[in-house]
C-alpha cells in the first residue's frame, strides 16, 4: 500500500488502529457473503487508494480479520478504528456452531495464562446431524498437571479459568483437555495444530 499506509496506531493512548479514510478508503466486508459490515461488526478490511495514481489498489481484499468501530479517542482523530488491530486471517478461520473462530485468537488467549505450557491442539469434531464441538487440548506446566491427582479441586479451578477465558475471547464454548507440558511436538505449521474429525464441509 506504499507510499501511504492504511492506518496508524494511537501510540500514546493505545486505542487501536485509526484508519486513514481520506488517503486509503477502507471498508469491512463479511468474509462469506462479501456484504458490508456495520460499525461494531467483524469482517475483512478492503482497501482502495484515493491518492496514489501510479499503481492504485481498487477494493484490495486483505484477507485479514478485524473489528471496526467509531471510537471517541482523546487523541482527537475521528477516523473509524480497529480497536483490536488485526487478529486473524480468513484462510485460518474455522466455523463452530455458526461462529467464526480464529486459531490465532485462541493462541493469543492461551499465552496470557500463566499455567499454559507452550503448545496446544484444536480438535474440531463435526457430528452428522448434531452441533459441532471444538476441543482445545492445551499443555500446562508440570507443577500444574500434578494437581490433577493431588489437588483435584485446584486443578478444576485451572480448567475453569481456561474455559472462561477462551469463551470470553472467541464467543463460543469449548471442551478442554489439559495435557502435561512436552506431550505435543512443537508445531512448525499452524495447520498441524488443527485436527478435523467427522464429515468435512467448506467453511
Amino acid at each position: 500500500m506504499t507510499p501511504w499506509a492504511t492506518n496508524s496506531g494511537c501510540c500514546h493512548l493505545q486505542r487501536g488502529m485509526h484508519l486513514w479514510q481520506d488517503i486509503v478508503y477502507t471498508e469491512l466486508l463479511d468474509p462469506t457473503t462479501k456484504a458490508p459490515v456495520p460499525m461494531g461488526g467483524e469482517g475483512v478490511p478492503v482497501y482502495t487508494h484515493l491518492e496514489r495514481t501510479s499503481q492504485p489498489m481498487i477494493r484490495y481484499w486483505s484477507g485479514d480479520i478485524s473489528r471496526w468501530d467509531m471510537v471517541s479517542c482523546p487523541c482527537g482523530r475521528t477516523y473509524p478504528t480497529l480497536p483490536e488491530g488485526i487478529y486473524g486471517r480468513v484462510d485460518d478461520m474455522i466455523i463452530v456452531r455458526a461462529q467464526n473462530v480464529f486459531p490465532s485468537k485462541i493462541e493469543d488467549t492461551l499465552r496470557t495464562l500463566d499455567e499454559f505450557g507452550g503448545e496446544f491442539r484444536l480438535v474440531l469434531d463435526r457430528h452428522q446431524g448434531k452441533l459441532d464441538t471444538l476441543t482445545v487440548q492445551a499443555e500446562v506446566h508440570p507443577e500444574i498437571y500434578t494437581l490433577k491427582e493431588s489437588q483435584p479441586d485446584t486443578f478444576a479451578q485451572v480448567e475453569r479459568k481456561f474455559v472462561d477465558e477462551l469463551r470470553r475471547a472467541i464467543g463460543v464454548g469449548v471442551a478442554l483437555e489439559l495435557r502435561p507440558q512436552g506431550e505435543f511436538d512443537r508445531a512448525q505449521l499452524k495447520s498441524r495444530r488443527i485436527i478435523h474429525k467427522g464429515p468435512c464441509r467448506a467453511n
